[in-house]
């Protein structure tokens, strides 16, 4: 048995190891704002202008979506989209399988490299070659970025099966260091932090490990100069922070009476990294608390010793979309430093202790950011700093997602920065969101949330002619979902329609040979309901393709007289390949027993296709009943031969069809006292792997009924 992952509770990341989660840090913090699930602002036109932005090709496929800046798309010969090029002339490509399965997807940059492949085979998602995901009912694996081992991580859904929430089994604890020495064998984050800067002064130094270690931050008692080292952490509702720093003042006074000022230009700057226009809630959460001076000092952030230098550390919450006043030890916590942590004498030793600035267990009240910083806001003397830490405490929950009823994302959601993006998010189905598509891919269609309508075609169109093709579950997201924007219907044995399932029109069928469930079923049906998983599960599922060659089988036998075998070839794709007429049938004698016996050709596989690619063997069996020295003999489909012929066509390929006779000849008496033979009704018996019993026989008529 193989330990997916090792050890409980949470996980310590130890700063050399974790520099990609560190990055995703600040990528994150660079990117505020951004909605993760579709781009705002890209039906902004008005219905005449729409008009002109968008193309279809004669299938009715859009090839051209200028609100997405979407330049073409290419589909295959199942109307699925093949290549999607944006203006940019970057572009997608995806790959399927014979049945339209998405095997790979490859995203390339306008000069055609490759950027990303993302392979699908089954539960598994592989990304560059390297697994990324193990889908599985509850959630799914992903490799811890440190240890490698698979972590457990499960999905909260609603009764539609959107994904509501994602939390993980190994909640994550990050470590951000700054020792100010710029030394690559004592590497720390700086790269990280803003507004460090350095002085080299033993005095002030408590970095350990190397003699020649010197620097620390200073901050001069001067306007321009009252914030040191800031770090910008995207945090979740839950996550607790702990940040420490050494601090320790020089006694000689220096530009006494300096008031606090420019704070907030210094946070905003290095909360936004210079840019402008992102995470409003944030900047204006600063202006509105600090104006033109500090918070602390003023109503309900009292000072923790007036006769102390006025230099902080500080630690605050900011949301993403609105702006809020703070609350102490809520949302802004301080520990101001005490009175004589001094060094009296410069004579590079340091004589005295530091002070250990520290702020415990500060907890994010809904999903935002966290401003960690140290401050020097009008001391009577510059306050040096050293050895900052900040330890992120995450929470279990690492993504949420909140839906209007077609799809389509508010509230941004939330995702951890230093965990996998799921992207199987409304339905369950995934965000096609590389290049900014913001399409959803529901296996036989695509869907825009933002329109609340497919790219193509309803495939059952002709079953809802009062809706258009493009619809969405009848405009009844509530209600329905549309697992695979197809449908599969449900016949009874004689081929009437008793129900269908709400997945769309995809020639996928059912027979229920249960008549109490057939009854139920049809009942359901006639009162407006759609079947069930386990409704079609519980029928013999097969497809109107695999029918229709069953009856155009049975025909050229037929059309033959009945002497010789016909067969054919159904693939994945639902093409067919005929195979040559067989032999014509004889009566041989075998141990002193008359048979009639005949031969099948069995079609060759097209090129570059295997027996996976098939999806039905098709043969018939003789149909005429031929009489000789005074005895009828007639094939039966429902009796595969044994030892050759049928037995081997049934190990071959895991689902045959035989169409002839249901059953043996029957002797039928005249009104002369004479004995006549009669055939067996015409039908298609189907059989499962190589079990030479029949799963299922459908009379003629039957099939012709299902087909129509």
């Amino acid at each position: 048995m193989i330990d997916l992952f090792a050890g409980t509770g949470g996980l310590i990341l130890p700063c050399k190891e974790v520099s990609t989660i560190k990055e995703s840090y600040q990528h994150r913090a660079r990117a505020k704002g951004k909605n993760l699930f579709f781009r705002k602002g890209d039906y902004e036109k008005s219905a005449t202008e729409q008009k002109k932005r968008v193309n279809y090709d004669l299938n009715g496929n859009m090839v051209v979506d200028k609100n997405k800046e979407i330049k073409s798309i290419e589909y295959n010969h199942l109307n699925l989209p093949s290549k999607v090029t944006k203006n940019d002339d970057q572009y997608i490509k995806y790959i399927y399988d014979a049945t339209g399965i998405k095997l790979a997807q490859e995203v390339y940059d306008a000069s055609d490299v490759l950027q990303k492949r993302t392979d699908y085979i089954g539960e598994f998602i592989y990304e560059n070659d390297a697994l990324a995901i193990i889908q599985h009912e509850e959630g799914r694996l992903v490799p811890d970025p440190v240890s490698g081992n698979m972590t457990y991580e499960y999905a909260i859904r609603d009764h539609l099966g959107n994904t509501r929430l994602m939390f993980t089994s190994v909640p994550k604890t990050i470590n951000f260091t700054l020792n100010y020495e710029s030394d690559a064998s004592n590497a720390d984050d700086e790269a990280l932090f803003k507004n460090v800067n350095k002085a080299a002064i033993k005095d002030f130094n408590s970095t350990t490990g190397d003699t020649n270690y010197d620097k620390s931050q200073i901050l001069y008692s001067s306007l321009n100069s009252q914030v040191g080292s800031i770090l910008a952490i995207p945090v979740g509702k839950g996550d607790q922070i702990t940040a420490t720093v050494n601090a320790k003042y020089f006694t000689a006074p220096a530009n006494t009476g300096v008031g606090a000022g420019s704070i907030a230009a210094s946070l905003i700057t290095a909360f936004t990294s210079g840019a402008t226009g992102v995470t409003e809630g944030g900047t204006s959460t600063i202006n509105s608390n600090f104006g033109a001076g500090s918070v602390i000092g003023g109503a309900g952030f009292p000072y923790a010793d007036v006769n102390a230098p006025k230099a902080f550390l500080n630690m605050m919450f900011l949301p993403e979309d609105e702006s809020i006043n703070f609350v102490n030890g809520s949302t802004f916590a301080y520990d101001q430093i005490a009175d004589g942590s001094t060094e009296a004498i410069i004579d590079g030793i340091s004589q005295n202790a530091f002070d250990v600035l520290t702020i415990e267990d500060f907890e994010a009240t809904q999903n935002g950011y966290i401003l960690v910083y140290v401050s020097n806001e009008g001391s009577l003397t510059d306050v040096y700093f050293d050895d900052m830490s900040v330890t992120v405490n995450e929470s279990k929950i690492i993504q949420e997602a909140s839906y209007y009823p077609f799809g389509l994302a508010f509230n941004n959601g939330y995702k951890r920065s230093t965990s996998k993006e799921n992207k199987f998010l409304y339905n369950g189905k995934e965000l096609q969101d590389d290049l900014e598509l913001g399409l959803y891919d529901y296996e036989a269609r695509y869907f825009d949330p933002a329109i609340a309508r497919f790219i193509n075609i309803d495939p059952a169109a002709d079953n809802y002619q009062s809706w258009t093709p493009y619809h969405y579950v009848m405009n009844n997201p509530i209600l329905f979902v549309d697992p695979t924007g197809m449908f599969t219907e449900l016949f009874n044995e004689n081929g009437k329609k008793i129900g269908e399932d709400k997945n769309g029109n995809d020639g996928n069928v059912s027979i229920i040979t249960d008549k109490k469930e057939s009854k139920r079923i049809a009942k359901d049906y006639k009162n407006g309901g759609v079947a069930t998983a386990d409704d079609v599960n519980g029928g013999f599922k097969t497809t109107k393709s695999v029918l229709t060659e069953a009856v155009n089988v049975l025909q050229r036998t037929e059309d033959n007289g009945g002497t010789h075998e016909e067969s054919s070839l159904v693939m994945n794709d639902g093409s067919t390949v005929q195979g040559e007429q067989g032999a014509e049938g004889k009566i041989v004698k075998q141990g002193g027993f008359n048979f009639l016996e005949a031969s099948t050709s069995v079609p060759d596989l097209p090129e570059g296709t295997t027996v996976a690619d098939v999806a039905s063997m098709i043969h018939s069996h003789l149909t005429k009943v031929i009489e000789k020295d005074g005895q009828a003999f007639q094939q039966d489909a429902t009796k595969p031969s044994v030892g050759r012929g049928d037995q081997i066509t049934f190990n071959t390929y895991s689902n045959n069809v035989i169409v002839g006779r249901l059953g043996p000849v029957k002797m039928v008496k005249q009104q002369d006292g004479s004995y006549k033979p009669k055939g067996a009704p015409l039908g298609a018996a189907f059989y499962k792997g190589s079990n030479l019993k029949p799963k299922l026989t459908l009379k003629k008529g039957s099939m012709q009924n299902i087909i129509k």
